[in-house]
């Protein structure tokens, strides 16, 4: 059998949106710092240029911001890591006002390690948009269709918005 590297499961989601999110962001113009887990696969698609820790995305993209202020920072963490790691380089990025985008993508399970449950899913009154919103900032949501045009045209939406953003611009996509 001919090795291969790892790559996003077939039928997954999350390949269609770092697909959309490169298309909309460009690979030149744009820096996509990540996290630990699944969606780390999406290296193989070129989609991610970083992954350190969990929560650390986050953390990276503010960074990134202030280095290179010419460039779009787009990052990306899951569900599980955001709860676990992402809320405090957040709202620190919130309280600095460092300007990236933050994607969370919720597939409601722990998929890398085990398909343990989510906080979200155990109990639906923690939730990551209301979570995010509680740190003091709009949240973002989208519901993931496979129609590739639509989740390319949410993402030229969210650009517009982050174009006039003061500070991080956090989507979640369910």
């Amino acid at each position: 059998v001919e090795p291969r590297p790892p790559a996003l499961c077939p039928g997954c989601p999350h390949r269609d949106i770092y697909y959309a999110i490169t298309k909309v962001f460009k690979k030149k113009k744009a820096i996509y710092p990540s996290d630990i887990g699944c969606y780390t696969l999406a290296l193989a698609q070129g989609a991610i240029d970083s992954i350190l820790c969990m929560g650390a995305s986050v953390s990276m993209a503010s960074g990134f911001s202030i280095a290179d202020p010419e460039k779009t920072v787009v990052a990306t963490i899951g569900d599980s890591t955001f709860f676990h790691g992402g809320i405090p380089p957040l709202i620190n990025a919130i309280y600095q006002n460092h300007k990236f985008i933050l994607v969370i993508l919720d597939n409601s399970t722990t998929a890398m390690t085990g398909r343990q449950t989510t906080p979200a899913r155990e109990n639906k009154n923690v939730d990551i948009k209301k979570v995010v919103e509680g740190c003091g900032i709009e949240c973002h949501e989208y519901h993931y269709t496979n129609k590739l045009d639509q989740t390319i045209d949410f993402f030229k939406g969210i650009k517009a918005i982050h174009e006039n953003a003061t500070g991080p611009t956090v989507v979640v996509v369910r």
